[in-house]
């Protein structure tokens, strides 16, 4: 089994393997024909890799971004490849203290790749740092007709790098909560704002996309719960309802959701006498010009009455 393969390795290198690699980052031309590449082996070990194994090898030897897009089978064999190649793959062609910075933007980063990825070089005691959201993670997501079947395939990379990194959430001027509110990605949106993402970022990208964006089926005053979601902090998200299972005693459903309803406006009414926080953003001209051209006259009439408050608050504090 090729040492660069074999599970049993993810945690060091071969020093076979790290001899060649030493040989090869001294060289000019490291990305030189197949042949020269697999002259580099031992001979004892032509007879034992197989020609996958020898690809795989090939490939960390050469780092060739285009020797996967040969033919399908090559693609088809990289694709399937293990972690650990996938992570020795990035890690050679991003060998300074910002790799990971690097190696995050590529697609088969993924969270077991990445965990590989810290395992190597905590071997070799690099420190690694991540301080972006890379954009890859969000430009994918697209608006579906049911929002209850958004799914974010890079959901939990997404949380890893927020949690254990401390990525921006505002990376890219505030893309990542722009693009997860364009998608209407309520997890997304949620975990985006509890790492201190701000929606007044670019004239308020993401108020203005939440009024403009929306499926035929997005109502009015869903819209609505979304826009003070993003500009009030404490608001929950206007998630979806679950429909109600056959055979449910939906009368009882409906009573107990009506009380629990209740109890949640009356403890939201009883913080916000306690202490009313501070709102994310203020709202825009261009929230409201959008609003008026869009003819949602809820949403005009919300902002309208935010910006008087927040206009009275100000005159005040500056009388006082």
């Amino acid at each position: 089994m090729c040492s660069l393969c074999s599970p049993s390795c993810s945690s060091h290198f071969d020093s076979q393997q790290l001899r060649i690699h030493a040989q090869l980052s001294r060289s000019p031309s490291r990305s030189k024909s197949l042949l020269s590449c697999s002259s580099l082996l031992p001979p004892s070990t032509h007879s034992l890799l197989s020609l996958k194994q020898l690809l795989l090898d090939i490939h960390l030897l050469s780092l060739s971004s285009t020797l996967p897009l040969v033919s399908h089978s090559f693609h088809q064999l990289f694709t399937t490849s293990s972690s650990f190649h996938k992570a020795t793959y990035l890690l050679l062609r991003h060998p300074t203290h910002k790799s990971l910075s690097h190696a995050i933007r590529y697609p088969i980063c993924t969270l077991p790749v990445l965990h590989t990825f810290e395992r190597i070089t905590q071997s070799k005691g690099k420190r690694l740092k991540c301080p972006q959201l890379p954009r890859r993670l969000f430009s994918s997501l697209t608006p579906s007709s049911d929002s209850s079947t958004t799914t974010n395939p890079h959901h939990d990379l997404t949380r890893y790098l927020l949690e254990h990194y401390q990525a921006s959430p505002n990376s890219h001027t505030g893309y990542p909560l722009a693009r997860a509110v364009f998608a209407g990605d309520y997890k997304l949106i949620e975990l985006l704002l509890e790492h201190g993402a701000d929606p007044g970022l670019k004239q308020g990208w993401a108020v203005v996309t939440a009024i403009m964006s929306g499926t035929s089926s997005s109502s009015s005053e869903r819209k609505l719960e979304l826009v003070k979601a993003l500009i009030e902090r404490g608001t929950r998200l206007p998630y979806p309802q679950t429909p109600i299972q056959e055979g449910g005693d939906s009368t009882r459903d409906g009573k107990k959701k009506k009380r629990k309803r209740g109890r949640d406006q009356v403890d939201n009414s009883v913080g916000n006498k306690k202490a009313r926080m501070e709102d994310r953003c203020k709202p825009t001209p261009e929230m409201l010009e959008i609003a008026v051209k869009t003819k949602q006259w809820e949403i005009v009439d919300y902002l309208t009455k935010k910006g008087k408050e927040n206009l009275l608050s100000h005159s005040l504090g500056a009388k006082c």
